[in-house]
């Protein structure tokens, strides 16, 4: 066997996740990936509905299931998030013992638009872009208050016009809009 060929590295695909509920958050994002922020960047992607019924694995309270956010396919729907860029393969495990109620799916980059025209650059270097989506649904349950405002406060780090985004394409559950959820508490 050729040297040349054993010292040989295969180029890795470059890969991004989609960070829709706590994953908005900077500091969230600071703990996944090194140079942080720096590598993210918000997207509107086509065919998802975000619905708070995944059923909350460390983030329990007492003996009570709450829900915190998922992505679900359905067609005529949009959901913002912010694309974390070109994973390593250490931040994809880490990324993934995270993310572990939920299973990975390949969202297709036309399906994806970045807010800012001049990131379209960034999302075609993209090989494969990775959504997360629940495997605890349950649709009984009602949101973690505290979680709530931690993705707010993501939302609003990435603008005004994101977080009104956010708030406009989020429910509590199929039919209850996030803005009368917050109008009422």
């Amino acid at each position: 066997m050729n040297q040349d060929t054993v010292d040989e590295v295969p180029e890795r695909p470059v890969v991004g996740f989609l960070g829709y509920g706590s994953l908005l958050s900077p500091e969230a994002i600071d703990d996944i990936l090194s140079g942080g922020v720096e590598r993210a960047f918000p997207v509107k992607v086509q065919g998802f509905r975000r619905l708070f019924n995944q059923e909350a694995s460390w983030r329990e309270s007492m003996e009570t299931r709450q829900a915190v956010l998922n992505a679900v396919r359905y067609d005529q729907y949009e959901l913002n998030a912010v694309l974390l860029s070109d994973l390593s393969r250490s931040e994809y495990r880490e990324l993934r013992e995270r993310e572990s109620g939920y299973r990975m799916l390949e969202v297709r980059q036309r399906s994806i638009t970045p807010y800012d025209a001049s990131d379209e650059d960034r999302l075609a270097d993209h090989d494969l872009v990775l959504i997360s989506t629940g495997t605890k649904v349950n649709e009984d349950i009602r949101p973690i208050p505290d979680y709530i405002e931690l993705c707010l406060d993501g939302a609003l780090a990435w603008g005004d016009q994101f977080y009104q985004d956010f708030i406009e394409t989020t429910e509590i559950q199929e039919g209850e809009p996030l803005d009368g959820y917050l109008e009422t508490r």
